[in-house]
């Protein structure tokens, strides 16, 4: 596994994959340390006066950091389903946005009589089939 923490911005990359904003402060960083790095059986600790610690452990405080990155990494894997209200306010946006872009259009040939009424209409249902409200499902 490689493995970085860099305090002063928040992040841990593990594998490559970052994720910022993680609270390292609940993880007893020692206060002198700017970033660590992991190369899978050794690393570094880059200290705020430019020392560098080689390590052949990884220490309980890089331990913590590492659980906050699987904690953030599953949060986004797996999010809490939407609820009603969250499901609703999405397909009403979705439906607005499609009216807007794929119905309106044929509703203004239809009005300039360049198109059939009929295709608007067959539009818009098309549309409410694929944006459901929760109560439609």
């Amino acid at each position: 596994m490689r493995l970085s923490i860099i305090i002063p911005d928040a992040m841990v990359v593990k594998n490559g994959l970052a994720h910022a904003g993680l609270d390292l402060a609940s993880a007893g960083i020692p206060a002198n340390v700017h970033a660590l790095q992991w190369l899978g059986t050794e690393g570094l600790i880059e200290h705020e006066d430019a020392n560098v610690e080689t390590i052949a452990t990884l220490p309980l405080w890089a331990e913590i950091a590492l659980d906050l990155w699987e904690a953030q990494d599953a949060a986004l894997r797996n999010p809490a389903p939407l609820s009603d209200e969250q499901r609703l306010a999405l397909a009403q946006m979705n439906r607005q946005q499609a009216f807007a872009l794929e119905a309106d259009p044929l509703f203004f040939k239809w009005q300039a009589g360049e198109g059939l009424r009929e295709d608007w209409e067959a539009k818009r249902q098309e549309i409410r089939l694929r944006f459901p409200y929760p109560d439609e499902v």
